[in-house]
């Protein structure tokens, strides 16, 4: 299974070419899950899981904000949870879902850190170890770290399983 992350940047300067040269990029690599940050409704539904080639999709918006998380897939979804509506979880910027394939359950992990605070970073990332620590399966992470201190604090926690180790690409990761 190969799993991919893109941060978008929902900017509508060079959106246009910005979503093409995405398309490209799906459609180059052939990943079986995306999952995208400051991806917008329109963005997501009407050309991106359409226009690559992905039946299954999740998206959640964040509150007052037009944009939010979403994730592709070619295999079929079976639930899902974001964080930034659950008081419990510090409203954290994170989609998880759980999709079946090939006989076995995927959990998967969909983080938007800030970019502007590192102590709103450190809070979201604690929140976000102790929903994956809750529920004792392994989980798949990707999404936009914002710096590599915070991508190797939640890869290597217990909740996990085995660290997750990045290879020469870090944009796709095949399991």
């Amino acid at each position: 299974m190969i799993f991919a992350t893109y941060n978008v940047w929902n900017e509508e300067k060079g959106m246009g070419d910005r979503t093409e040269l995405i398309l490209q990029e799906l459609t180059r690599i052939q990943a079986d899950l995306v999952a995208l940050q400051e991806v917008t409704p329109r963005l997501q539904h009407q050309h991106l899981a359409r226009l690559a080639g992905y039946p299954y999709s999740e998206f959640r918006q964040y509150a007052q904000e037009e944009e939010g998380l979403a994730v592709l897939s070619r295999y079929p979804l079976t639930g899902s949870t974001f964080l930034h509506e659950e008081a419990a979880y510090g409203y954290s910027a994170a989609l998880h879902v759980w999709l079946e394939a090939e006989g076995r359950r995927f959990s998967v992990m969909n983080v938007h850190l800030p970019w502007d605070s590192i102590k709103a970073k450190e809070a979201q990332i604690v929140q976000v170890e102790r929903f994956m620590q809750e529920r004792r399966e392994q989980c798949v992470c990707g999404g936009a770290w914002a710096s590599v201190k915070a991508y190797a604090r939640l890869r290597t926690q217990p909740a996990v399983g085995r660290p997750l180790r990045p290879e020469t690409d870090n944009s796709t990761r095949k399991f």
